[in-house]
This record gives structure tokens, C-alpha cells and sequence, in this order.
């Protein structure tokens, strides 16, 4: 693991589990609820928007991705 961080409402832990990939688990039950993949260099940021509707990753590729968190 690389880089974590929790939602604003602290339902949701985003993790760079891999190099290329962004794991989201659910806090209570630490259940998997979705992974996602599309930077092609190593994870380096995470970050939730205020409303933790968004999730925002960057990585050594100079990619920065916009995802649509999960909901409840």
C-alpha cells in the first residue's frame, strides 16, 4: 500500500493497492466495493472531493483521473 485516504463521511477507505490500481473498501465491513484502473505510472495522490462524490488519483504518469465515488 502506497497512499490511503477515508471519505469526508468516513463510509469509504480509497487505497493504491498496486502500482496502477486504486482500491475502494467500505469502512465498516471492509468489504472490497470497487477497484479501479487507468493510470499507467505509479499511484503517488488520492484525494475525495468535499462532498465525497469524487475521487481524484494522480501518478508518475502525469495523469491526473476523476472517479465517481460509490454510494451508500
Amino acid at each position: 500500500m502506497r497512499y490511503a485516504i477515508c471519505s469526508p463521511d468516513g463510509n469509504t477507505l480509497a487505497i493504491f493497492y498496486t502500482s496502477t490500481k486504486v482500491k475502494l473498501c467500505n469502512i465498516a465491513t471492509g468489504r472490497e466495493v470497487a477497484t479501479l484502473q487507468g493510470h499507467e505510472g505509479f499511484g503517488m495522490y488520492l484525494a475525495f472531493s468535499h462532498d465525497g462524490l469524487t475521487l481524484a488519483s494522480a501518478s508518475n504518469d502525469r495523469t491526473v483521473r476523476l472517479w465517481r465515488a460509490p454510494r451508500k
